[in-house]
């Protein structure tokens, strides 16, 4: 059965092969250069997050500009989706993928645990967004 989604055709092990692909390549960029470590992932989210103040404060008084901040929340769980998070995610959806595959050929419908995982993809490839 195919899973359409909103932004790209496919079947549901499409969506999660794409989805693990994307993980693991962002994964792999973002620990390629030093270790992992709390303390300079929140460095890096203060850092983004004054960007965005400044950003925010180009836009003077434009009710219409989209202005967001980071605290201390965000940046805990940023620190938290380390890029280790993101390969075994990865890993999680490529199995489900290589389990879907057949199960879809055939014709059969989703599972719960397919549609749990379809939907995760979904998030990771950030369908539905505007």
């Amino acid at each position: 059965m195919s899973v359409p989604g909103p932004d790209k055709p496919g079947t549901g092990a499409d969506l999660l092969r794409e989805a693990a692909e994307r993980l693991r390549a962002k994964a792999n960029e973002a620990q390629h250069k030093r270790p992992w470590c709390p303390e300079y992932t929140w460095a890096a989210v203060r850092h983004v997050q004054r960007n965005v103040e400044v950003e925010c404060a180009d836009h003077g008084d434009d009710p219409d500009a989209e202005c967001f901040s980071f605290d201390m929340y965000d940046g805990h769980y940023v620190a938290m989706m380390h890029p280790p998070v993101a390969l075994a995610l990865a890993d999680w959806l490529d199995l489900a993928e290589q389990a879907l595959r057949p199960w879809e050929a055939a014709g059969h419908e989703l599972t719960r645990t397919d549609e749990r995982a379809v939907a995760v993809a979904r998030a990771v490839l950030r369908e539905g967004e505007s």
